[in-house]
């Protein structure tokens, strides 16, 4: 249907502006104030009624103004009409989708620079650890040109003096080591398997890198408090038995007493006691070192 002001209308469209002069319809307002000024309409300037009061409706309403061509005198109503304007959720629709789309795309487009960035990295990164394999490769094939106790040496040599640096002495290993009244009554009939048992048990404490002796390929490695590393293996782990018996020797007669408090007034324990120190104090015989020595062997082996 068209209103009496060149609006045509519709029950579910938008308003339509109609110019019966020159047989024009939009629905927009913009075309429709541009047309009316273009050469073709004014051409004849007997204007029809419906042209002329169409441009009188739109001199006095364009106050406030909607983009969907309807027009209000207060701007309130006009507020409370473009809230719910189909026109304008539409057109808003259409633009702010496309650049939602955009701003993803570029952030899309920053996450893709910066994964390039960490590939390339990464390549790069393996590829100098490739040439630093390579490189030590070919550093380790010509050494084994070389006699293979020098290799030997030099391997347990580096293994002691970078990953063995901050081990305890066995001197401080001795000094702490715990035995028990077990350990004292074995210490007596099996001196070997007492102070194996001694030995074995404190290890526990003890990383790999951290105990102060090693054993590899039939020989003992032994750190000195005074000197560092035995790192020729000569003493044949001689220090690791003499240090751990001293010590022994000292706390063997005070773990006895203090499971003994009346060892003084009693026959039988006193007859314990006075064999206890003699074993504590005893030299160990050659034959029980290499039995000792070799029962702490596995316990000992630099497995690398």
């Amino acid at each position: 249907m068209t209103d009496k002001k060149g609006l045509k209308t519709t029950k579910n469209d938008y308003p339509t502006y109609h110019c019966s002069k020159c047989d024009y319809t939009t629905c927009d307002i913009s075309n429709w104030k541009r047309h009316i000024k273009t050469k073709k309409h004014n051409t004849d300037k007997r204007l029809t009624n419906t042209d002329t009061l169409g441009k009188k409706r739109l001199k006095t309403t364009k106050n406030w103004h909607c983009e969907c061509g309807r027009s209000y005198k207060h701007r309130q109503s006009l507020f409370s009409h473009q809230k719910k304007c189909a026109f304008i959720i539409g057109c808003s629709e259409i633009i702010v989708k496309p650049l939602e789309d955009e701003s993803k795309d570029d952030n899309l487009k920053d996450i893709l620079d910066v994964m390039k960035d960490l590939i390339a990295q990464n390549k790069n990164l393996t590829e100098s650890l490739r040439a630093e394999k390579e490189r030590k490769s070919l550093t380790i094939s010509g050494n084994n040109n070389n006699m293979n106790s020098h290799n030997t040496n030099f391997n347990i040599q580096l293994f002691l003096n970078e990953d063995c640096k901050n081990a305890t002495s066995i001197q401080d290993f001795a000094r702490q080591i715990k035995i028990t009244m077990q350990d004292i009554s074995l210490l007596k009939n099996n001196e070997p398997k007492a102070i194996t048992n001694i030995i074995t048990e404190n290890l526990k404490d003890y990383t790999e890198t951290e105990r102060p002796f090693h054993h590899h390929k039939k020989k003992w490695y032994v750190k000195d408090e005074e000197v560092g590393w035995d790192k020729e293996g000569k003493y044949k782990g001689e220090n690791i038995i003499k240090n751990v018996k001293n010590q022994v020797s000292k706390a063997a007669p005070k773990v006895f007493v203090d499971n003994h408090p009346n060892f003084l007034t009693d026959e039988k324990q006193g007859q314990e006691y006075a064999e206890t120190v003699a074993a504590a104090y005893r030299d160990v015989k050659n034959s029980d070192k290499s039995k000792i020595l070799k029962s702490i062997e596995g316990e000992c082996e630099i497995t690398n």
